[in-house]
């Protein structure tokens, strides 16, 4: 199992536990926005099963060379449809490339609550790829959604009380935050 971007290594990592260990396309720190695979990198894209991604147009060249691979099964988290994206909002989308085929905020890994939905979802997929598991990942995942639903979401808003009291706007320089505002 390969994840883009790493973001989603630890959500990955703690759905498949002891089931099998997943990696991360792209190292921790590489630009996703920008980057070009690595011949290792399109190696192990060549050689995978389950490619999860947040959305399938947020890198469109990986996903042309992903498509070269019979084998693979790219998973987009935000085509489950437990996952509920939120829209771009206009600015965000004048950002982007191109703003035609970005039509959903393909950042709901910030989301503990979204992603809490799609653990079991995404678990039956993982299953069908590693079959005689689906006990276990259906474990993991309702582990995964209760930690999520539970300790890291009232965490989370905690966190955002006390250094944003007031309802309003974020100022970032990555319009990748619509989730803190839902």
């Amino acid at each position: 199992i390969l994840v883009f971007p790493d973001a989603l290594l630890p959500y990955v990592a703690t759905l498949t536990e002891g089931v099998t260990v997943p990696a991360s396309l792209f190292p921790a720190g590489q630009d996703m926005h920008h980057a070009s695979l690595t011949p290792h990198q399109a190696q192990l894209l060549s050689h995978a099963d389950l490619l999860i991604v947040p959305d399938a147009q947020t890198h469109p060249s990986l996903m042309r060379l992903a498509a070269r691979n019979q084998q693979l099964h790219v998973v987009a988290l935000t085509d489950l449809r437990q996952a509920e994206p939120r829209p771009y909002s206009s600015n965000a989308l004048l950002e982007q490339q191109d703003s035609s085929t970005m039509a959903t905020d393909p950042h709901l890994w910030l989301d503990p609550q979204r992603m809490a939905a799609i653990a079991a979802p995404l678990a039956k997929i993982i299953a069908q790829k590693i079959p005689g598991n689906e006990r276990k990942l259906a474990q993991n995942a309702d582990s995964l959604a209760h930690h999520l639903r539970t300790q890291l979401m009232p965490a989370l808003k905690q966190v955002l009380k006390l250094t944003h009291p007031a309802p309003g706007n974020y100022i970032t320089y990555h319009p990748a935050y619509s989730y803190f505002l839902s």
